[in-house]
């Protein structure tokens, strides 16, 4: 549940940056659960992000109720900490990332 105490202060959460309308923004990549329903999913460290995710994939670290408070007004209730990912989700690449990089105009 969103809020729950087991969470620690910090996490790394997979998201990317996005630009839209001349505004800077970030996207949270979120998973459905066999409910259909969209869990917000975070980390603990970067090492089981990458293990999960892949090395290229985007992301940022940020105080758990901060996290919180924003996937509350998407609505989700709900975060998986350190999930092991099993569905077929696209992993990112290095490519895709530079792209993305263009798109945005998001510099390193």
């Amino acid at each position: 549940m969103l809020g729950d105490e087991r969470l620690p202060e910090v996490v790394v959460v997979p998201a990317y940056p996005v630009v839209a309308n001349e505004r800077r923004d970030v996207r949270f990549e979120l998973r459905r659960v066999e409910s259909g329903d969209a869990v917000g999913i975070a980390f603990t460290t970067l090492e089981k992000l990458i293990e999960q995710l892949g090395r290229f994939q985007p992301w940022i670290v940020m105080k758990s109720d901060h996290f919180c408070q924003l996937l509350a007004a998407v609505p989700v209730t709900t975060i998986a900490l350190d999930p092991h990912i099993v569905d077929s989700a696209t992993q990112w690449s290095s490519e895709v990332v530079d792209a993305l990089m263009e798109v945005n105009d998001v510099g390193v």
